[in-house]
């Protein structure tokens, strides 16, 4: 998209993220030459990582910044669901727009999800708009999606798990590291952890697996383990799902998650989470 906004001529890249890494590649390079050619160029998308397009094109290293939209307050949420709505010819009680902001959690992307389940729960009948409070509504929707999405969710964890190195037991080590984030309380998933941090908790969870099963537990490198965590497994995570699952924040240190959904499916049905991922390890073979 090209736009002129006060004699600046932009180029606008929206949804970067759903394009494949052969595309993005490919379109990275494009803004080089679009950059000589005056314009300022825009890459909007869902990634953490300050490096990102970097990694995709060398010569932008120096050359482009990096901004974060994330989290959005809830002033803002409401703006959009007022601006959306308005568009749609809607009129929204402020009720309504404080509870669709609030169950979002900072999040744009679990917010356009709400909204969607919310219209189509009313409009089909399957909640009772007539006599509820509408945040009690929006509550209802919000966690109806986020269970659901749970199950969605443990299946692209275990394509995820699918990698690197096995422990004495017979499990993928970073199947540990997904179990030891998934266990974390929303705040702490929110912050990230340090990778010296996740090193020692993963290398507990290895230790009490290895006793369980009668096995010789053996420790896991620390060096070996941050490079695979900072680049390797990240690039396996982006081969299934495009945007990586969990990265490596480069700007604050921590590894962190990179999906807003899971975030918002973590914090309403942490638990369910948790289970459905184990019960899918449990049942499905990891063999290859």
């Amino acid at each position: 998209m090209i736009k002129i906004r006060a004699g600046v001529a932009f180029a606008i890249s929206d949804s970067f993220h759903h394009f494949s890494k052969a595309e993005q590649t490919a379109l990275s390079k494009d803004f080089t030459v679009f950059a000589g050619a005056g314009f300022t160029i825009v890459a909007a998308g869902t990634w953490k990582q300050a490096n990102y397009l970097v990694e995709r094109n060398g010569d932008l290293r120096g050359q482009h910044a990096h901004v974060s939209v994330d989290p959005w307050d809830e002033a803002e949420l409401q703006a959009v669901v007022r601006v959306g709505a308005r568009a749609l010819g809607l009129s929204l009680p402020e009720s309504l727009v404080s509870a669709i902001a609030r169950q979002s959690n900072g999040s744009i992307a679990a917010l356009q999800q709400i909204c969607a389940r919310y219209y189509n729960d009313v409009r089909t009948g399957e909640i009772e708009y007539v006599g509820q409070p509408p945040s009690q509504l929006v509550n209802t929707a919000a966690q109806k999606l986020s269970n659901e999405m749970a199950y969605d969710m443990a299946d692209t964890l275990f394509k995820a798990s699918r990698w690197g190195t096995r422990d004495t037991t017979g499990r993928r080590i970073v199947s540990y590291v997904i179990e030891e984030l998934l266990s974390a309380n929303a705040a702490d998933l929110r912050a990230g952890f340090r990778l010296e941090t996740l090193h020692d908790l993963v290398h507990a969870r290895m230790k009490v697996a290895a006793q369980a099963a009668g096995q010789k537990f053996s420790a896991i490198d620390r060096a070996e383990f941050n490079q695979k965590l900072k680049a390797q497994w990240p690039a396996h995570q982006a081969s299934i799902n495009n945007t990586p699952m969990f990265v490596w924040d480069q700007t604050i240190d921590r590894f962190v998650v990179n999906d807003a959904m899971l975030t918002f499916v973590h914090r309403a049905s942490s638990a369910q989470l948790r289970n459905a991922f184990t019960e899918t390890l449990q049942t499905r073979n990891d063999l290859d």
